[in-house]
């Protein structure tokens, strides 16, 4: 190894010495603390990019060791600390399956891959800022970045509080900006279009719930029959549906003590589920033999929303694989645009080019029928805008934010109201009806 001294001030005795190594350009410090109890020396190493940065992780060291607190093996890694936080490290709030395979996913996908060599005395702040700026610069959106961050800096403090981290550098790390993708929601108009074309599919039930009543995709797969009261029109979250790290399915918990909610349900909501309740009736009487109930949700009188397919292995009665909704919600979305008509004078379909047939705006007051351009609705979107979705024609339709809130399964209003509401105006009205105004005609 080539170093240099450098000019600096020689240090005392005991304090350690500090060089740069100048075929890596890291600084390098080494700090005595004596010998053990078998008389075997101990000595620890640092690096660092400056070398402030080494002589503060030298005088860190030092103090932990004058008051006595632990100084874990210098051979320690962030891979192996990260080992052994899955096996037992968890914080409590990380309930839910779904969270705990989040934490999984973070730290098996980037956090081991980038960073799990480093040992974790020579881990520094360095190392942190200059992975998420990979992550910024590689296009990741800044909610997932954030989350990364979030895990990292949990991580390293379950390690500092066992003696195995000095000092939790995730902390002095701000993350950053990354690409940030708006949350979107459909517009009632497109809430409309997309109902109307729904109206005779299999995916009508869940598609008016998760528009009228702002529900996670978990919560909407994983509902039971005895969660619905449709006498009273009430809905009760009080479990979802979770796929395991191995590709299978199961029924858990939600993702916080919040999400165990009952939402009351609007009229055009509840005749949508009964008549989901009478198709599977018929469903389970043609598939005959190959109807097979799936036994997680055979205590809770079924899952509302089953699978039809068979042969093989498969068999009908089964939850919905989330990758099959999330096709046939995109299928959905584009019969919208071409069933969709418009009769208003404002109609804001596009010009058509210069010689070419097709429409053209129109203003003169008659009637139009409209392409689907002027509403067009993304051809990506997903089970999860359904709920953003819901939460925005709430606050259209004038509840308040608090109430959306409750209905949500959000802990606070904040988190509402900074995410989901995309700009819609509040008025003020109660939650319970206004959906069968919002949404009424489309069931007509």
């Amino acid at each position: 190894m080539t170093h240099s001294q450098g000019k600096s001030k020689r240090r005392g005795a005991g304090e350690g010495s500090v060089f740069k190594d100048e075929a890596s350009g890291r600084w390098v410090g080494f700090v005595d603390l004596g010998r053990d109890a078998s008389g075997k020396r101990r000595r620890r190493k640092v690096q660092r990019r400056t070398k402030k940065e080494v002589v503060d992780a030298l005088d860190d060291i030092r103090q932990a060791e004058r008051d006595g607190k632990p100084q874990g093996d210098a051979r320690d890694t962030l891979g192996k600390l990260a080992s052994d936080f899955l096996a037992r490290g968890l914080p409590p709030t990380a309930r839910a399956e779904y969270t705990r395979q989040g934490y999984k996913w973070a730290i098996e996908q980037h956090i081991t891959p980038a960073l799990g060599a480093r040992r974790l005395m020579e881990l520094s702040a360095d190392d942190v800022d200059g992975w998420l700026r990979g992550l910024a610069e590689r296009g990741y959106a800044r909610s997932t970045i954030a989350g990364l961050h979030h895990k990292l800096t949990a991580l390293l403090r379950w390690g500092e509080r066992r003696g195995r981290v000095q000092r939790n550098v995730s902390t002095l790390v701000d993350t950053p900006s990354g690409t940030r993708r708006e949350s979107r929601a459909l517009t009632i108009e497109q809430g409309k279009a997309l109902l109307a074309a729904a109206a005779n599919d299999r995916l009508e039930g869940m598609i008016m719930l998760g528009l009228t009543v702002p529900s996670r995709p978990g919560e909407l797969a994983g509902l039971c029959w005895n969660d619905l009261d449709l006498d009273n029109g009430v809905v009760h979250f009080r479990r979802a549906l979770h796929r395991e790290t191995d590709g299978s399915l199961t029924l858990g918990e939600l993702k916080t003590p919040q999400s165990r909610r009952s939402v009351s349900l609007p009229a055009i909501t509840v005749d949508a589920l009964k008549r989901r309740r009478a198709a599977q009736r018929r469903e389970r009487m043609a598939a005959g033999p190959q109807w097979e109930e799936w036994s997680e949700a055979a205590e809770h009188d079924g899952l509302v929303f089953t699978s039809v397919e068979t042969g093989g292995a498969k068999r009908a009665g089964q939850p919905l694989d989330p990758s099959n909704v999330r096709r046939a919600l995109r299928r959905l979305c584009r019969a919208a645009e071409r069933h969709h008509t418009d009769e208003r004078a404002d109609c804001e379909c596009l010009t058509a080019r210069a010689g070419r047939p097709g429409p053209k705006r129109h203003r003169c007051g008659g009637a139009h029928v409209c392409d689907g351009r002027c509403l067009r609705l993304p051809t990506d979107f997903t089970v999860y805008e359904l709920r953003h979705s819901a939460v925005s024609a709430l606050s259209h339709a004038g509840v308040p934010i608090e109430a959306i809130a409750d209905a949500s399964g959000h802990r606070n209003s904040t988190v509402t109201a900074r995410v989901y509401r995309h700009g819609l105006a509040p008025v003020v009205r109660a939650a319970g009806d206004v959906m069968d105004g919002v949404y009424g005609a489309a069931s007509e």
